[in-house]
């Protein structure tokens, strides 16, 4: 009997501790997830708009490189550039959002630039 109770003590305590060390485990995890995304983050996004024919476009740069290039309005039908400099500045500055949130690639709703450019 003093044997089963002494195994079932060494089995509860093995469980323990391997439980512990799952816990520690999926703690490291995370702080190292979210040490890469604070990583990510730090990005250097930058915008620059420029006169299209017509109108107005913009270029969305990550650490200098080029990576978005847009002639006209996104998520509207046909292909009409921008009435304005302050339009399309308005836009880039929501994709840049976007961007340092790591939601990429950056996707627009008719919505959202029906707010911007009212």
């Amino acid at each position: 009997m003093k044997n089963i109770v002494k195994s079932a003590v060494y089995v509860l305590v093995l469980v323990l501790i391997m439980v512990g060390c799952e816990a520690k485990s999926k703690e490291a995890a995370k702080e190292v997830k979210e040490e890469k995304t604070n990583v990510e983050n730090k990005k250097e996004v930058t915008i620059e708009t420029f006169e299209v024919e017509g109108g107005w476009g913009y270029d969305i740069f990550i650490d200098g490189k080029r990576t978005v290039h847009q002639t006209f309005v996104p998520a509207l039908a046909g292909n009409q550039p921008f009435t304005t400099k302050e339009n399309a500045t308005k836009v880039a500055e929501l994709v840049k959002k976007k961007i340092e949130n790591n939601d990429f690639p950056p996707t627009l709703s008719t919505s959202e630039i029906d707010s911007l450019l009212k």
